[in-house]
């Protein structure tokens, strides 16, 4: 059956290339920056996959004011090229002087044991470095549970190379968002390094689901039964993910939560893609009015819609 052999390599060297990202830094974040530098900030620390990466190096320059996303230069090293949701929602969609630690790494699965990472990072592996670099509410990041957001918006990498396997896929599904939810748990019980930190928890949660990826170029050029297979796949981990964020409020009455359908946006859009600007559902490149920075990633125009419906989501939180 030759969709073993053609859609794995054709998804894994988009994998490869997210890990490396698109984009290219070009300037400083917006000067609207400026005007909320006597405000007491906020934190985000974001999860995900190219997606959601912007190059951030836990290691390299952190987030300060007027520079609040740190490294590397706005926007970033993105996958779609240009700003996308994260740059947006940090500088844009914002009433608040929030500082972005971007944790989220192109090509990440959620575990590396159980997809392959397209450049070795996966979650698991971000949690673990917001756990070992900024669990703590160090001087540098002093972070607080209330005024703190954790993002993750993962699962596109981990579908995409796996939804032509066989066996069981909501089985596997299971599988991921079991590991999921338990790096989700590390995040909300992380230790305190001591008394006087104890209060730096992780009470304050987005989550993003999959978009129709199966709808995307690169996807359009397999065949039908490929896509439908994808789309298949896709709505039954969403459907699963949905239920996992309901169990998790519902055992912590002290988590605040939202969950962004990105699902559902992908597709009003890709339905009626000149109602919001846009040429086409296919075309892509670096033009305004596509969808499509390439035949995997939304553009830039994209993004900043994704980051104010994200940023409407947001209600009563910064945003």
């Amino acid at each position: 059956m030759q969709l073993a052999f053609c859609v794995p390599s054709i998804i894994g060297l988009f994998l490869t290339l997210s890990a490396n990202v698109i984009g290219v830094p070009t300037s400083q974040p917006p000067s609207c920056c400026q005007s909320r530098l006597n405000v007491s900030p906020f934190y985000w620390f974001s999860f995900g996959d190219s997606y959601t990466a912007t190059g951030f190096n836990s290691f390299g320059t952190l987030p300060s004011v007027g520079n609040p996303l740190g490294n590397p230069a706005y926007p970033g090293l993105t996958g779609g090229g240009g700003a996308n949701w994260v740059d947006y929602l940090t500088t844009t969609y914002n009433q608040s002087l929030t500082m972005t630690y971007n944790l989220a790494k192109g090509g990440a699965t959620i575990n590396s044991s159980l997809v392959t990472p397209g450049a070795g990072v996966s979650l698991e592996d971000e949690v673990n470095t917001f756990l070992s670099k900024f669990a703590h509410s160090p001087p540098s990041t002093p972070w607080m549970t209330e005024n703190t957001l954790f993002s993750i918006w993962i699962g596109i990498n981990d579908i995409g190379n796996t939804f032509y396997n066989g066996g069981d896929r909501d089985v596997f599904s299971d599988v991921l968002l079991d590991s999921y939810f338990k790096l989700v748990e590390q995040l909300r019980h992380q230790p305190s390094a001591s008394p006087s930190d104890s209060q730096a928890k992780a009470r304050i949660f987005l989550f993003i689901n999959v978009p129709p990826v199966d709808r995307s170029p690169l996807m359009l050029a397999q065949s039908v039964s490929v896509q439908e297979k994808e789309r298949s796949v896709i709505a039954g981990f969403n459907d699963k993910l949905q239920t996992r964020i309901d169990r998790f409020k519902g055992n912590h009455t002290d988590v605040r939560v939202w969950h962004w359908d990105s699902h559902t946006v992908f597709t009003s859009i890709l339905d009626d893609p000149t109602s919001y600007g846009f040429q086409d559902a296919t075309s892509y490149g670096d033009n305004p009015s596509y969808f499509w920075g390439n035949s995997y990633h939304p553009g830039a125009a994209a993004h900043k819609i994704f980051a104010m419906h994200i940023s409407d989501t947001l209600d009563g939180f910064p945003w």
